[in-house]
Protein backbone atom coordinates (compact mmCIF):
# COMPACT_ATOMS: atom_id res chain seq x y z
CA UNK A 1 0.00 0.00 0.00
CA UNK A 2 1.49 3.04 -0.96
CA UNK A 3 1.61 6.34 1.87
CA UNK A 4 -0.85 8.75 1.55
CA UNK A 5 0.89 12.48 1.61
CA UNK A 6 -1.73 14.55 0.56
CA UNK A 7 -3.39 14.44 4.37
CA UNK A 8 -6.98 13.56 4.62
CA UNK A 9 -7.05 14.38 0.86
CA UNK A 10 -6.82 11.92 -2.11
CA UNK A 11 -3.27 11.63 -3.43
CA UNK A 12 -4.62 10.91 -6.91
CA UNK A 13 -7.89 12.55 -8.35
CA UNK A 14 -9.53 12.48 -11.65
CA UNK A 15 -6.53 10.63 -13.11
CA UNK A 16 -3.71 13.55 -11.24
CA UNK A 17 -1.32 12.22 -9.29
CA UNK A 18 -0.56 14.67 -6.56
CA UNK A 19 1.99 12.11 -4.60
CA UNK A 20 5.11 14.12 -5.22
CA UNK A 21 3.47 17.70 -4.48
CA UNK A 22 2.12 16.71 -1.30
CA UNK A 23 4.78 14.54 -0.57
CA UNK A 24 7.26 17.82 -0.82
CA UNK A 25 4.79 19.73 0.99
CA UNK A 26 5.00 16.96 4.30
CA UNK A 27 8.72 17.35 4.28
CA UNK A 28 8.86 21.20 4.14
CA UNK A 29 6.23 21.45 6.60
CA UNK A 30 8.75 19.03 8.94
CA UNK A 31 11.53 19.69 8.46
CA UNK A 32 10.73 23.79 8.36
CA UNK A 33 13.48 25.85 9.49
CA UNK A 34 13.02 30.04 9.54
CA UNK A 35 10.33 32.22 10.62
CA UNK A 36 7.13 29.95 10.89
CA UNK A 37 4.96 32.27 8.52
CA UNK A 38 6.85 32.45 5.76
CA UNK A 39 8.16 29.10 5.52
CA UNK A 40 4.63 27.34 5.72
CA UNK A 41 2.95 30.28 2.80
CA UNK A 42 5.87 29.31 0.76
CA UNK A 43 5.09 25.44 1.55
CA UNK A 44 1.58 26.03 0.59
CA UNK A 45 2.37 27.88 -2.36
CA UNK A 46 5.18 25.30 -3.77
CA UNK A 47 2.26 22.81 -2.93
CA UNK A 48 -0.22 24.89 -5.46
CA UNK A 49 2.62 25.47 -8.16
CA UNK A 50 3.48 21.51 -8.16
CA UNK A 51 -0.33 20.84 -8.39
CA UNK A 52 -0.90 22.99 -11.55
CA UNK A 53 2.48 21.72 -13.19
CA UNK A 54 0.92 18.30 -12.95
CA UNK A 55 -2.21 19.73 -14.68
CA UNK A 56 -0.27 21.24 -17.60
CA UNK A 57 2.41 17.70 -18.46
CA UNK A 58 -1.21 15.99 -19.00
CA UNK A 59 -1.23 16.78 -22.36
CA UNK A 60 -3.81 14.29 -23.10
CA UNK A 61 -6.43 15.44 -21.04
CA UNK A 62 -9.19 17.54 -21.92
CA UNK A 63 -10.04 21.00 -21.61
CA UNK A 64 -12.78 19.97 -19.16
CA UNK A 65 -10.32 17.36 -17.01
CA UNK A 66 -7.68 20.58 -16.93
CA UNK A 67 -10.46 22.37 -15.20
CA UNK A 68 -10.89 20.01 -13.11
CA UNK A 69 -7.00 19.39 -12.07
CA UNK A 70 -6.88 22.99 -12.14
CA UNK A 71 -9.13 23.75 -9.76
CA UNK A 72 -8.65 20.91 -7.30
CA UNK A 73 -4.98 22.51 -7.26
CA UNK A 74 -6.60 25.83 -6.05
CA UNK A 75 -8.85 24.15 -3.62
CA UNK A 76 -5.96 21.89 -1.69
CA UNK A 77 -4.36 25.49 -1.44
CA UNK A 78 -7.38 26.95 -0.04
CA UNK A 79 -7.21 23.71 2.23
CA UNK A 80 -3.94 23.90 3.20
CA UNK A 81 -3.98 27.48 3.93
CA UNK A 82 -7.00 27.58 6.46
CA UNK A 83 -6.13 24.66 8.26
CA UNK A 84 -2.35 23.47 7.63
CA UNK A 85 -1.75 25.04 11.26
CA UNK A 86 -3.43 21.86 12.63
CA UNK A 87 -0.52 19.64 11.20
CA UNK A 88 1.95 22.76 11.65
CA UNK A 89 5.24 21.80 13.99
CA UNK A 90 6.19 23.90 16.92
Amino acid sequence: MRPNFCTLSPDTLHRFDWSKACKEHDDIYRDRRGPAIAIRSRADQLLRRRMLQEVRKRHDRSFFEHMVGYTIAWFYWIAVRMFGWMWWRT
